[in-house]
């Protein structure tokens, strides 16, 4: 496999991008805003603009989470499940970020050459 200009194989350079996004979405973002800028692969920018979209996709989704439980906690007094129920919302939401990253992290890791993953495969039929 390729070295990267960061003289790490293609596949760990992937996998250390989502295992960041992971851990921090704001640092998952720089981290591949920088990879996207120095890496001339056009598979590698693939797969930055793809960890930039999921982490974006997920912080929007938990934020959404986050302004509705603020909203229902208003009326907890009438409705006193809403407010458990966004919390365990988030945690699926959290739960599910987790399982999408670890798997790409895996997948990333296991590559020998550069090309679609499996997971990117499903990605792209739902997104096309």
């Amino acid at each position: 496999m390729e070295k990267t200009k960061f003289g790490i194989s293609q596949g760990l350079l992937i996998g250390a991008v989502f295992a960041i996004a992971m851990i921090s979405s704001w640092a998952g973002i720089v981290v591949a805003l920088i990879v996207l800028y120095m890496e001339k692969s056009e598979s590698i920018k693939k797969f930055m603009v793809k960890a930039i979209i999921f982490t974006i996709s997920f912080a929007v989704v938990s934020e959404a989470v986050y302004v509705l439980s603020q909203l229902w906690s208003s009326i907890q007094i009438v409705i006193p499940i809403l407010p458990s129920f966004t919390r365990i919302l988030d945690y699926v939401i959290n739960g599910a970020r987790g399982v999408v990253y670890i798997i790409f992290i895996i997948q990333s890791l296991g590559i020998k050459d550069i090309k679609e993953l499996d997971m990117d495969e499903q990605v792209n039929k739902h997104l096309d």
